[in-house]
């Protein structure tokens, strides 16, 4: 995970969205994302494991729903 991090700082990612379990993600940095107002996509398991990590070129007008691409279930279109 701290290679990922510092891989997306590098590249100017602003941040990082994960749906994971908060015990384990919340050591590299990870909140919930709702709190920075990033609202979960409707197929999130529920907010509390909707995380997010602020990097470098973070905005906080980053804001809204965030939703999964379609690879992500399966769906091609």
């Amino acid at each position: 995970m701290e290679e990922t991090i510092r891989i997306a700082d590098a590249r100017g990612e602003p941040l990082l969205l994960i749906e994971g379990n908060p015990k384990y993600y919340e050591r590299f940095g990870f909140t919930r994302a709702d709190a920075a107002g990033i609202e979960p996509p409707a197929e999130a398991l529920a907010p509390q494991y909707f995380m997010i990590r602020q990097l470098a070129r973070y905005d906080p007008a980053f804001r809204g729903r965030a939703i999964y691409p379609t690879e992500t279930f399966g769906i091609a279109y």
